[in-house]
């Protein structure tokens, strides 16, 4: 049972991401979602990441180089925008433990969820400030589900 559980949880989140993928008539940076499917893809299998192959991609940092110069405003819909905050933190859990690799937990990552982790629209945030400030803001509790924050009982 909770096996299915979790497989359900993991369909959730997969929409929420595709859901953020703009249109081609949104800003430059926008258009490199693609990239970030580009790193899920080959390194995500059964619910597990293959950090060890990660800790390699490039296109994971060339994702969130493009979301640092992201217009919020070009982000037309609260869907778009909830997309948007779920796929870079997101990125920034998965980087942040590849930079780190090898670990044996998420904790071992040195301020993992406290310190700057990733650039958007010009402005630094720490994984906390994406939740609680840019995600808890949209009050859906359902966001936490295409949460991943790397732990192994995580979706």
């Amino acid at each position: 049972m909770m096996r299915s559980r979790r497989a359900q949880a993991l369909l959730l989140a997969l929409p929420v991401i595709a859901a953020g993928v703009p249109t081609s008539a949104e800003t430059p940076g926008l258009r490199k979602q693609y990239l970030f499917d580009n790193v899920l893809r080959p390194h995500v299998r059964d619910g597990r990441v293959d950090y060890t192959a990660l800790k390699g991609e490039t296109e994971l940092g060339e994702y969130l180089t493009a979301m640092s110069g992201v217009s919020l405003e070009d982000l037309r819909s609260d869907r778009s925008r909830k997309a948007f905050w779920i796929n870079v933190y997101n990125a920034c859990v998965l980087k942040s433990i590849a930079d780190s690799y090898p670990v044996a937990e998420v904790k071992d990552v040195p301020g993992m969820f406290g310190e700057s982790r990733g650039t958007v629209a010009g402005k630094t945030y720490s994984l906390d400030q994406m939740l609680n400030d840019m995600l808890r803001a949209f009050g859906d509790p359902l966001v936490h589900f295409g949460l991943c924050n790397g732990a192994r009982g995580a979706p």
